[in-house]
């Protein structure tokens, strides 16, 4: 895998790559009908890192201590520091806070800079029946930033989400998520999110995110700003990135791979994927289901997924631009094929395709069968 920048020359690299993309893709899409759907450039979320920092208080957490005493003992906006150990999950946040672990190291990989037995990591587990984290500020407008750390079950079968968001703005960071296949390991229901340099590993899902109300819990979300996820590593999991109903869904340079389903898969939600290495999925690189909400895909690699590059009923909306389609079992299943491959195929997207097995009929494009495809 390739190496990482840290977060913040991470997040400077995608605005600035994301700013290019949308304006290449605005540009393009300038010439088409002015019938057609327009990209609106999003804001980076609502709040900005130091909008709700209103005091310096800082705490320390010995190792093995509760964090959740901590946090019920922290005035709001408090930063936490957390020493390297193990800990107990089953947290509930309810105010603005930074939980961060002390010593975090310095990642050479892209993902996470904390792996289940990093010294320099704070290790949190919890019983198979608990969350381990929800974050659900009392004020829609907070912040909560979770950094360097290892969240997991102690067994092996997990009947609840690891990580969720109700209401809030969550940063999380620089940690391995990793859960059992038997539900998501990040679910994001209501306020904002940037999700960046982190491991998600063995859920049943990877990272969901649901506009919709959620059966027996009673939370209906808002979408806000949006949900960034940004330089995380997604794998292992059933599905990658599910988006349930979502307009404001960004996801960047991302590298979401040998999921055991699709790698990403929308239903009837939209958003704006750019730059991402989508590969080594056992159904296939995309998912979209029905939607009139225009999911745009830019300078993205969909490579070596099993089944095909594409898996879309005909008809539904989508834009694909600029991407690398190659080395997939075939280039796309639908009940319409022509139709998916003339659309994915127009010289006008700028796509370069090739080498997605005899199951496609329409193969190639731009590139000759003996270009090589990179892997993932």
């Amino acid at each position: 895998m390739k190496q990482s920048l840290d977060s913040a020359d991470v997040l400077k690299l995608v605005l600035a790559t994301f700013l290019a993309l949308v304006m290449v893709w605005q540009s393009s899409v300038s010439a088409q009908s002015s019938d057609g759907p327009k990209y609106v450039l999003p804001p980076v979320g609502s709040y900005s890192d130091n909008e709700y920092r209103t005091n310096n208080r800082t705490m320390s957490v010995k190792s093995g201590a509760s964090l959740q005493k901590a946090l019920n003992a922290a005035p709001p906006n408090t930063t936490i520091f957390v020493a390297p150990g193990q800990y107990s999950g089953e947290l509930l946040i309810t105010e603005p806070v930074d939980l961060v672990v002390q010593s975090q190291p310095t990642s050479s990989q892209v993902g996470s800079a904390c792996d289940s037995v990093g010294s320099n990591c704070a290790r949190v587990t919890v019983d198979d029946n608990n969350v381990c984290v929800t974050i659900r500020l009392k004020q829609s407008q907070g912040r909560v930033r979770l950094s360097g750390f290892s969240w997991g079950p102690k067994g092996s079968y997990r009947s609840q989400p690891c990580i969720v968001l109700d209401q809030g703005y969550l940063i999380l960071e620089n940690s391995r998520i990793e859960t059992t296949r038997h539900y998501p390991a990040v679910v994001l229901r209501g306020g904002e999110s940037r999700i960046q340099n982190n491991d998600i590993v063995g859920g049943l899902v990877g990272v969901q995110v649901d506009v919709a109300s959620q059966s027996g819990l009673g939370v209906m979300a808002s979408e806000g700003g949006g949900h960034y996820l940004v330089n995380n590593r997604i794998y292992n999991n059933e599905t990658g990135l599910r988006i349930n109903y979502s307009t404001k869904t960004y996801a960047f340079l991302n590298q979401i791979y040998d999921n055991r389903g699709f790698g990403i898969a929308i239903y009837d939600g939209g958003g704006f994927y750019a730059a991402n290495q989508i590969g080594a999925n056992a159904a296939g690189g995309l998912f979209i289901g029905p939607n009139d909400k225009m999911p745009t895909f830019v300078s993205n690699t969909i490579s070596f997924n099993d089944q095909a590059a594409i898996v879309m009923n005909s008809g539904e909306s989508s834009r694909f631009q600029s991407n690398l389609i190659c080395g997939n079992d075939s280039l796309v299943f639908s009940s319409r094929p022509d139709e998916l491959e003339n659309k994915v195929l127009d010289p006008a997207t700028g796509n370069i395709v090739f080498s997605n097995g005899s199951k496609s009929s329409k193969g190639l494009f731009g590139r000759s069968r003996s270009d090589q495809c990179p892997s993932n």
